[in-house]
This record gives structure tokens, sequence and C-alpha cells, in this order.
């Protein structure tokens, strides 16, 4: 979503993953090595798969690479199974990252639980002029992600995000507790539409505490 928005004229980025906050951090103070790398590091599947069982290495720079191998030579988004036809993954990874940089070489970066994130910003002199999007492990989808989201966590990240006083949007699945929540704190309820995988089928929808007009993303 970041990436894919007009910038605003202070950025604030924030994610409880490692891999990903140690990937932006060496793009920004590693540019040139982590190409290289990304160059040189051949597609192989033995290797794949170590890394998709969760072996690491022993710098940043190669965990960079690792994390985004995994991330983009699976077959559906999967680490287990290498991806195989007419594709190129690297020379689609190569080929954003100057623009990467460009565009987040003026942000802040944080790696913290969401919990905490706001009491590091000084944001509540403008408030009238924040905006939060908020993209969350969704409810019910344990198996994708290292640190899933319990109803606990979701209820917290409800009452952060109110307590921020800013305007904010959160992504999520019609998980029946998502629901109950945007209905119990009179918030809004957008449909984008289906997502589908080999596994399920599910619609994802953006809660927001202000009022849209857009009755639907499509």
């Amino acid at each position: 979503m970041f990436f894919n928005k007009p910038k605003a004229k202070y950025n604030f980025l924030n994610d409880f993953d490692n891999d990903v906050y140690n990937l932006f951090r060496q793009l920004l103070d590693n540019r040139d090595e982590l190409i290289k790398l990304i160059e040189f590091t051949p597609i192989v599947e033995y290797q794949f798969k170590e890394w998709g069982k969760g072996k690491r290495e022993d710098s940043n720079l190669l965990n960079a690479v690792r994390f985004l191998f995994i991330s983009n030579f699976g077959l559906y988004g999967k680490p287990n199974t290498l991806r195989i036809g007419c594709v190129n993954p690297k020379k689609q990874i190569l080929s954003v990252i100057d623009k990467t940089f460009d565009f987040i070489k003026d942000c802040y970066f944080f790696n913290t639980d969401f919990r905490k994130f706001f009491n590091k910003c000084d944001y509540k002199s403008n408030l009238d002029k924040c905006f939060c999007y908020c993209d969350p492990p969704y409810l019910g989808t344990d198996n994708n992600y290292s640190n899933s989201f319990t109803n606990e966590d979701s209820n917290d990240l409800f009452n952060t995000l109110e307590d921020s006083g800013v305007k904010w949007a959160m992504s999520e699945f019609d998980h029946p507790f998502i629901l109950d929540q945007a209905n119990q704190r009179k918030l809004n309820v957008i449909y984008i539409g289906e997502r589908q995988n080999i596994n399920n089928r599910r619609v994802e929808i953006l809660v927001t505490n202000y009022e849209n007009r857009q009755k639907s993303l499509f």
C-alpha cells in the first residue's frame, strides 16, 4: 500500500517482522552490496528449501537476500516449493531496487510492537494531518505468519488505533470477530473483494474510523 500512493510530507513505517525491517535497512545502508548478492546468488532448490524451513545466515545482508528469495521465488508465495516457469523474479527484484531506494530514503523506520508505535512518534500537534494505514496479520491465517494475531491482539489494535486520535484504515478479512468489533465500535466497513488461494476463499475488507463515500474499492 505504501508504494502505491503519493508520499506524505513525513512517512513513518513500522513492521514487527525482523526480516521486513532488515531488508529495508540493508537497502538503505548497503544498497550496492545487496544488489551484487542478489545478482550472484544462484537459484538452487536445496538452498531455497533450507531457507524456507527457517535456516538463517550469519550476516544481515545475506538474511536480506534470503528473505527476498523465499518471498518471491516460491510457488503461490509459499516458501516450501520453488516456482518453475517462464518467470524471472531476480530480474524483477533488481528492476525496482533503485526506485525503491529513492522512495524510502527519507522515511522513518521502526521495528516494534504496534502497542508501542504511537509513543515513539511526535504527532499530536498535527492530529488533523495524520493518517495511519494498518495491515496486521489477518485473523484466522495462523499458518501464514510467524507472529500470528489472536483475538486479544486484534482487540488491542482496535484500542490502540482509536486511542491515537488520528484517522486510520485497517485491512482485514471478514472474520466474525473483526466484523463484530467494527459494529460495536461504530466503525465503517468497506468490502474490497474476494481473495482466493489453493486452500480457501476469503473476502477482504477495509475498516475505517472515518466515512468513506466509496461503497467499494472496485
